[in-house]
């Protein structure tokens, strides 16, 4: 739209050029007026017609030199700078040359023309030095436009790739969070539904009276847990926000104390889990650490009862030199004899643990070794915020000691 009105500014400062100068200047008559008239008004539908960037150039030269030199009495309207329709032309053959400009032919051309023009502009008008520079003014003008039009067309798609980018992190994080989420409500049903089996399994070995009420109460009580702590999860996921607000900081007892509920519950399945806590009494693990710690613990042990049933588990919590780990161990059984269970992961649990070990500073190794598999969770001392000293503990595994 800009175009078309440059162009019909164009046309009218020809009309204006062409009464003007056959008011004030004798010499040049109606038939010379007109002619005049009508070679600008040609050039300007040529610049109209073909959208080529170099056409305004060569149009703006070629109407230029027929002004200046041509017989045709229209010298001294132009030296007197009459023709209002040259430095408009000018200024919109620079602008379409800097803004269309698709290769190096386009540039070289155009840039002849319009150098070409600059001379006769220079050549043919009055030698003043002001005047020389009035006429490059409308070159300066023109690529003052172009270069202001490219910074607004790149500020805009800097603007668009910006927000493409901010929608396209967004989906990102929101692909993350339920991935995420996904594998939190896998790992907590998971869990809970193992502890069932393996209570319901104790419960068909045998038992009579009081054996049988006690693991029937343990098999309802493990799945109320389970669908209390889904209906929770769910109803956090839905509100957009976690129901139990972390502290800052875990003191050893608290710390123990879920640690010790762990393992009791573990130990309700009949699972076999020998627990050696070597926790200062002063111990502080930051809340994220210290859940960190205890799903590391449930998964571990949750994976031993699938895949190693009957086998004694051992978590130890010690401190080491650069801060504080737990480990867990279970032999390796050398025939699954819970191959049902040993299906049912996804293995998700662990990498989960992973993922979170390394967003928190922390490391983390499953692995076998002589016989035994061992999970090893390690958060140094800077993540754990953990002051004392450091001391090992006898019975860990060199290779998995830093």
């Amino acid at each position: 739209m800009s175009e078309r009105w440059t162009l019909s500014a164009a046309c009218l400062a020809a009309v204006a050029s062409a009464l003007v100068g056959g008011l004030l200047f004798d010499e040049l008559g109606p038939g010379q007026a007109v002619l005049g008239l009508v070679i600008q008004l040609i050039a300007t539908a040529i610049v109209l017609r073909w959208r080529a960037a170099v056409v305004p150039a060569w149009c703006l030269t070629v109407v230029t030199a027929t002004l200046a030199y041509a017989p045709i009495d229209w010298q001294r309207a132009f030296e007197s700078q009459v023709t209002v329709w040259v430095p408009i032309m000018a200024a919109y053959a620079a602008a379409r040359l800097i803004g269309r400009a698709r290769n190096r032919t386009d540039v070289i051309s155009g840039g002849i023309a319009l150098l070409t023009w600059l001379m006769i502009m220079i050549n043919g008008g009055p030698p003043e030095l002001l005047a020389s520079m009035g006429a490059a003014a409308p070159l300066l003008a023109g690529i003052s436009f172009a270069l202001w039009q490219r910074l607004r067309l790149a500020r805009e798609d800097r603007l668009a790739q910006m927000a493409r980018e901010r929608e396209m992190a967004a989906r990102e994080r929101i692909a993350l969070e339920r991935s995420r989420m996904a594998a939190d409500l896998h790992d907590l049903v998971t869990h809970e539904m193992v502890r069932v089996v393996l209570q319901a399994r104790r419960l068909g070995d045998g038992g009579h009276g009081r054996d049988v009420e006690v693991a029937s109460d343990e098999i309802a009580e493990t799945a109320s847990q389970a669908l209390s702590q889904m209906r929770d999860f769910l109803s956090a996921v839905r509100e957009g926000e976690d129901r139990h607000t972390p502290t800052e900081e875990s003191t050893a007892e608290h710390f123990a104390d879920e640690l010790d509920a762990l393992i009791a519950k573990q130990r309700s399945t009949g699972q076999q889990v020998h627990l050696i806590n070597d926790a200062p009494a002063d111990l502080q693990l930051t809340e994220t650490v210290s859940r960190c710690f205890l799903r590391a613990a449930q998964e571990g042990l949750v994976n031993a009862a699938k895949h190693a049933s009957g086998v004694e588990a051992s978590v130890t919590f010690y401190e080491h030199e650069n801060g504080h780990a737990l480990l867990l161990t279970n032999s390796v059984p050398v025939v699954a004899d819970n191959d049902e269970l040993a299906g049912s992961g996804s293995g998700t649990g662990l990498r989960g643990i992973a993922s979170r070990v390394r967003l928190l500073g922390g490391t983390m190794t499953a692995r076998e070794l002589d016989g035994q598999f061992c999970l090893r969770v390690a958060f140094p001392a800077a993540e754990t915020s953990v002051e004392g000293p450091k001391q090992s503990v006898a019975g860990v595994p060199q290779s998995l000691t830093p």
